[in-house]
């Protein structure tokens, strides 16, 4: 990854939506999140603890599509 080029250097687009957020507690939360880092769009799920007032990620799940980049 430290010797990857990022996206924005190479003119890449860029996309990020949050798809759902559920808080089920006043100290827990889930994300499913989706971001388009080409060639791949990618599908996050999130769940975050809060703690000190402060929101941490604890734990994350994802998955990616491989895109055509000429689409």
């Amino acid at each position: 990854v430290a010797n990857r080029q990022a996206p924005a250097a190479r003119g890449a687009r860029r996309e990020d939506v949050i798809v759902s957020m559920y808080r089920p507690t006043p100290t827990t939360a889930h994300l499913r999140v989706q971001e388009l880092f080409l060639p791949k769009f990618f599908t996050d799920e999130l769940t975050l603890m809060k703690e000190n007032g402060t929101w941490r990620i604890v734990s994350k799940v994802w998955d990616f599509e491989l895109l055509d980049e000429g689409a």
